[in-house]
């Protein structure tokens, strides 16, 4: 256990639960920010999953360029993201109340073909 979290597994793997703490840093070149990032994925694209759901993907492989940068879902109505699990290769956000509740899961698999990438974020 620390102060972000403790180790757990998914699917059988490693993985990290954040415990929800919003422990202020000075990422330096951006603003203090209570956003907490991780990189998981492949030698080809790499998903940049941040402790407030959203995600971004970088691409190592053909110009070291960002792809996409803070998009997914944080919040859904009042409802607003309540566990965050990263595994070795994806994000899962899951949320609740006593009416609803919904987990989803950002993939960026273990895959160096370029028809894999090409698939996960489409032809650019």
């Amino acid at each position: 256990m620390s102060a972000f979290g403790e180790w757990t597994t998914a699917e059988g793997l490693p993985a990290f639960a954040h415990n929800g703490a919003e422990i202020t840093w000075d990422p330096i070149i951006d603003p203090l920010s209570t956003r907490h990032r991780v990189h998981v994925g492949n030698r080809r694209i790499t998903l940049v999953a941040g402790t407030d759901g959203l995600c971004d993907l970088w691409d190592e492989h053909l110009g070291c360029r960002w792809i996409t940068e803070r998009t997914g879902i944080a919040r859904l109505g009042e409802l607003s993201g309540g566990r965050v699990l990263f595994g070795p290769t994806f994000l899962r956000t899951t949320a609740s109340d006593p009416a609803v509740s919904f987990e989803r899961t950002v993939l960026c698999p273990e895959e160096r073909d370029r028809g894999a990438v090409r698939g996960l974020v489409g032809d650019r």
